[in-house]
C-alpha cells in the first residue's frame, strides 16, 4: 500500500567493508555503528540532453553519476576515523599518523522515522569517505558543540546482479520501507541488504477450526493462517455459511497487521450444524492466489 509519509528523524547509521566486488561477486563484512546521526542530505548528481531533430525535441537522454551524501554526525573515534580515511592506527600509543593512505570502499547504511511511526531504509552498496572538515572554537558562556561533518561519495559496483528475469546490473543503493510488510525491520542492519530479486514462498492456508473439525463449540473462534501476506481487500470474499439451509452468516473481518491473519467473528451458531468457510480466489501480496478453497466444520 502506497505510503505518503514525511520523515520526522533518523537513526542507525552504519558501516560495513566491501571485501569483494568484481565481475565474478559482491561482498561484504559484518555492519558496525558508525557514530550517532545527526542529518544525512542525498545528493544525486545527474545530467539531461535532450535531442533536436526535424525542428523539435525528438529524444531525451540521461545519466546518472555518484551519489554525495553528506553526513553530521556527534564525533568519530580514532580508530574508525583511521580505518576510513585508510590511515595508520597504532593501537598501543592510541594514536592516528597522518600520510597518503587511500580509503577503503564500505558499505553505508541508516534509516529514517516517518510521522506514522514506519521507518524508511537505506544501504549504499560502494563508496569512500572523504577526510571530515573539524570545526572547532573555544568555549564561551553560550553552549555551542560543534558535529562532525562526513562526506560520502557513492558509485556503483562492479558487479552485475541477477534481477528479474534475464536482467543484471550494477547497483549503487538498495532501498526498503516498513510500511511494505515484506521488509523485515530486524534483519535490515544484519547484512548489507543486496539488490537480488525475491523468490515469493508457496501461497497456503491454514484453518481453524481444521477442516472436517467435528464437535465444535458454538462460539468457536475462525481463524485463517495465511502463508503470505494478502493483497489489498482479498479478505472481503472470504464468507462463512450455514450448509443447511444454505444462510450466509453475517461475519466481521479483522486482518493481522502483517495481513496473514484472517479472524472472522460471529455471532453464536446453530448446535449440530455443518459450516462452509469458502475463500474464494484470494490473492497474495505476490499475485499469487488460492483455488476456490471451502473448509468444513460441525458444531457440538
Amino acid at each position: 500500500m502506497p505510503n505518503f509519509k514525511s520523515y520526522m528523524g533518523l537513526d542507525k547509521l552504519f558501516y560495513a567493508p566491501i571485501t569483494q566486488d568484481d565481475a565474478n561477486a559482491y561482498a561484504a563484512g559484518t555492519p558496525v555503528v558508525l557514530a550517532p546521526v545527526g542529518s544525512v542530505q542525498i545528493d544525486p548528481t545527474s545530467s539531461t540532453k535532450i535531442q533536436f531533430y526535424d525542428n523539435k525535441a525528438a529524444d531525451t537522454l540521461s545519466g546518472e553519476g555518484e551519489k554525495k551524501i553528506a553526513l553530521r554526525i556527534q564525533g568519530l573515534p580514532m580508530q574508525t576515523k583511521a580505518y576510513l580515511l585508510g590511515k595508520v592506527y597504532d593501537a598501543v600509543k592510541g594514536q592516528m599518523f597522518g600520510g597518503s593512505g587511500v580509503p577503503p570502499y564500505v558499505a553505508l547504511g541508516f534509516r529514517a522515522l516517518k510521522t506514522d511511526g514506519t521507518y524508511h531504509y537505506w544501504w549504499f552498496l560502494k563508496g569512500r569517505f572523504s577526510p571530515p572538515k573539524d570545526d572547532i572554537s573555544t568555549k564561551t558562556d553560550q553552549a555551542d558543540a560543534k558535529d562532525i561533518p562526513l562526506e560520502y561519495a557513492g558509485i556503483k559496483t562492479v558487479y552485475e546482479f541477477p534481477q528479474t528475469g534475464s536482467l543484471n546490473d550494477a547497483s549503487d543503493a538498495v532501498e526498503g520501507d516498513d510500511a511494505d510488510v515484506t521488509v523485515v525491520p530486524a534483519t535490515w542492519f544484519g547484512s548489507v541488504q543486496l539488490p537480488t530479486a525475491g523468490s515469493a514462498g508457496a501461497f497456503t492456508c491454514t484453518p481453524s477450526p481444521v477442516d472436517g473439525a467435528t464437535g465444535q463449540t458454538t462460539t468457536v473462534p475462525i481463524t485463517l493462517a495465511f502463508s503470505n501476506p494478502l493483497a489489498g481487500d482479498a479478505e472481503k470474499g472470504v464468507t462463512l455459511t450455514r450448509v443447511d439451509p444454505g444462510a450466509i452468516i453475517a461475519v466481521t473481518r479483522s486482518l493481522s497487521a502483517d495481513r496473514k491473519t484472517l479472524t472472522l467473528t460471529h455471532p453464536t451458531l446453530t448446535a449440530t450444524k455443518q459450516y462452509f468457510i469458502t475463500v474464494p480466489y484470494v490473492r497474495d501480496i505476490y499475485g499469487q492466489s488460492l483455488t476456490d478453497v471451502v473448509y468444513d466444520f460441525t458444531t457440538t
